[in-house]
């Protein structure tokens, strides 16, 4: 039996603001989950970008399905991060991120 999760789960009051210098230290190349509104993200991908990291956004419209993990599997290529933000969806898409493994990519989670 086997039980696999993110590498490090960050949640509670203002760790949205420590969040981009904890993320600095995996790379310069994120894939950000969100759910189906992303624009919610907007502030935690700025400050992302002022820490000199690039992210992508990949937004969960429901709950996700295997093409789309395959998708995000997809997405993830090259990214150093997967960096979870909201709930629901976009968390159990980053549950779901068994083949991100393969990409070598850490995952980190945000609650919010």
């Amino acid at each position: 039996m086997e039980f696999a999760t993110a590498g490090r789960i960050v949640f509670g009051r203002g760790k949205l603001r420590e969040l981009p210098a904890m993320a600095r230290v995996f790379g310069a190349d994120a894939l950000v989950i969100t759910g189906k509104n992303s624009r919610r993200a907007e502030p935690l991908l700025a400050q992302l970008g002022s820490e000199g990291v690039h992210a992508s956004v990949l937004a969960v419209e429901a709950e996700p399905t295997v093409d789309f993990v395959r998708s995000g599997a997809q997405a993830a290529r090259g990214c150093q991060m997967v960096i979870g933000f909201g709930g629901g969806s976009a968390i159990e898409q980053l549950r779901r991120s068994q083949p991100w493994r393969r990409t070598r990519a850490s995952r980190l989670t945000i609650w919010k």
